[in-house]
């Protein structure tokens, strides 16, 4: 894990702070250089309480949906998850088009939502498969995080002293305004 991590952060050449998406993309370029396969990134709005993220590979390529409702940060870490499902070999999503289909298939006639809705009950993977997707997710995070634009949030002032003791005690604090 530790080695396909840097591998994927290995001279990436980008200006600091980089904004997620593009970050992505990047990554997704390197990937795949390592497959010898394009992996191609698609935002899509899955249904409430299911997937944020989904990899599809086509045999010629690789597919890898991201919830587009979340934050940068949080579409970062869901796509190095399915980075280590196509590393592993966990199993994708086979959906039984060609490379040259697929596009087609999402876009224009089915909006790529209607394809995500459809797929994200996928039970395939066994919890092992989801907590290392989960830990390579978190070590890449680790060494792409500090590339990243710094979050920011407003807190109600009710909340600003849980905020704070929060954020003292797991070391971390954030750029944020109070509102009142």
């Amino acid at each position: 894990m530790r080695r396909t991590c840097t591998a994927l952060v290995r001279d990436l050449e980008i200006d600091i702070p980089v904004n997620p998406d593009d970050l992505v993309e990047r990554l997704c370029a390197r990937m795949g250089e390592r497959l010898g396969q394009p992996v191609h990134y698609l935002l899509v709005r899955f249904p409430p309480e299911s997937a944020t993220g989904l990899w599809i590979d086509t045999g010629t390529a690789h597919y890898l949906l991201c919830e587009r409702d979340t934050s940068g940060w949080h579409r970062v870490a869901i796509t190095a998850h399915e980075f280590w499902h196509v590393e592993a070999g966990h199993g994708s999503l086979g959906v039984g088009v060609g490379d040259r289909d697929l596009p087609q298939l999402l876009l224009p006639s089915l909006d790529p939502s209607t394809v995500a809705r459809i797929v994200a009950q996928r039970t395939y993977c066994s919890n092992q498969a989801e907590q290392e997707a989960e830990f390579f997710s978190s070590l890449l995070m680790a060494k792409v995080s500090r590339w990243l634009p710094r979050q920011s949030w407003s807190v109600p002032d009710h909340a600003a002293a849980l905020v704070d003791r929060l954020e003292t005690t797991l070391g971390h604090r954030p750029a944020r305004r109070q509102d009142g």
